[in-house]
């Protein structure tokens, strides 16, 4: 799937770029993961402050870029692709993300601006210690009322957290269970109370934190919006968080496969490059596959694609599928199917949409359509033609339709 970018878009994408690549980010990994401080304050400082790519969803009237997933999305890619240690994300998606779809119009005005300025690091502490992103593992506690409040508990897997200066807070009112009964409170790192330990995990570019919330009086003003009622929010922040994060990790898997590729080019093996085996030029083939894969997919779950979703079909998507097809002329194509007979769903509740990225007709290979089929129920497929369809099954065209030929522009 090629994602086309706009002008602008390439833009962002070469600024990071040039910005990562000035500061030898991926150079000087482990000099920064060896320091005291263990993150890259000059590249935080470079992105946040001197680009102010932090405020880059943040709307313009808080001194942000005002700017959407999309952009986000090829922003993450850059830094994924160098395993940047610095508190990006964790500032301007997950904090970012919460403060907008919770907060009141004053703590977005204390805040904010705060971010898209670089002057102001933050995290999300929403999961307990099973490490899941789910409500049922929120294992802090806010109990009282009328502006006496109190937090006790712990979260687990802070991104981030021990270098905050403001940590946003998920927990629970007693008894409350799925998405109910959920508050998000902002707490300063030095907010007496709060005990902050540093975790040794596995990945040193995403330092982990465990806080301890012992006992804290939490004023009115530090719960965004109102006390219980941040259940929806922190679920949107999550859902959009989890595509930002899958296309960080695509720039990772993208830079795997670049530096094979290079790697093949030039590792010498018997008088022969080893990237001139035809082995090797499968298996980077498919390398290539499961990263544009990736990268489909992880535009999938931004949420100017779910909104669309949701709107065309006026109810909550459950899924959603990217997929390449490719026919030389003259190759075995797909005898007529039903999509739903695949995808193990009843008819009428799926859509297909195509576009082409080859001129296609009758001569070089086109698709055909069975127009107002979609309702009919799940036919029995016969056996198809292995001479020119690669797949077996075959559904005949029912009576009173006809097959039509789609033919489709680039």
């Amino acid at each position: 799937m090629e994602c086309s970018l706009t002008q602008d878009q390439r833009l962002i994408q070469e600024s990071v770029c040039a910005a990562l690549a000035s500061a030898s980010a991926r150079q000087n990994l482990r000099a920064v993961l060896s320091s005291p401080v263990g993150w890259d304050q000059g590249l935080w400082e470079t992105l946040a402050g001197e680009m102010g790519y932090a405020g880059l969803m943040i709307p313009e009237v808080f001194g942000g870029s005002g700017l959407g997933a999309v952009e986000m999305s090829v922003l993450l890619e850059q830094t994924g692709r160098t395993l940047a240690v610095v508190p990006y994300f964790e500032t301007a998606v997950l904090f970012v993300q919460a403060l907008l779809a919770a907060g009141h119009r004053q703590q977005q005005d204390a805040w904010l601006p705060r971010v898209a300025q670089g002057q102001l690091k933050a995290t999300l502490a929403f999961m307990g210690s099973a490490g899941h992103a789910c409500p049922a593992d929120i294992q802090a506690v806010l109990t009282g009322a009328n502006d006496h409040w109190r937090l006790s508990g712990e979260a687990s897997y802070v991104s981030f957290g021990h270098l905050a200066d403001l940590i946003l807070i998920a927990a629970r009112a007693p008894a409350s269970t799925g998405w109910e009964g959920i508050s998000l409170i902002a707490l300063p790192q030095t907010t007496p109370g709060l005990v902050c330990e540093s975790l040794n995990n596995l990945d040193r570019t995403r330092p982990f934190a465990r806080l301890r919330f012992q006992d804290i009086v939490v004023t009115e003003d530090a719960i965004l919006g109102a006390p219980e009622r941040a259940g929806p929010a922190l679920e949107r922040t999550l859902s959009v968080a989890a595509g930002l994060l899958a296309a960080e990790q695509t720039g990772g898997a993208a830079f795997c496969l670049d530096a094979t590729v290079d790697y093949a080019k030039q590792r010498m093996q018997f008088g022969r490059t080893i990237g001139s085996f035809q082995a090797v030029k499968h298996t980077l083939a498919d390398m290539m596959v499961q990263v544009e894969a990736a990268r489909a997919r992880h535009y999938l779950l931004l949420p100017e694609v779910v909104e669309r979703l949701r709107a065309f079909f006026g109810t909550e998507p459950v899924a959603a599928q990217s997929m390449f097809y490719f026919k030389p002329p003259g190759a075995r194509g797909q005898a007529l199917h039903q999509d739903q007979f695949y995808l193990l769903v009843e008819p009428g509740t799926c859509i297909a949409a195509w576009t082409a990225i080859d001129d296609c007709d009758e001569e070089n290979g086109a698709m055909l359509v069975v127009p107002k089929s979609k309702d009919l129920p799940i036919v029995c497929p016969d056996t198809a033609d292995a001479r020119v369809s690669y797949t077996s099954h075959f559904v005949p065209v029912p009576k009173g339709y006809k097959a039509q030929l789609v033919k489709m522009k680039a």
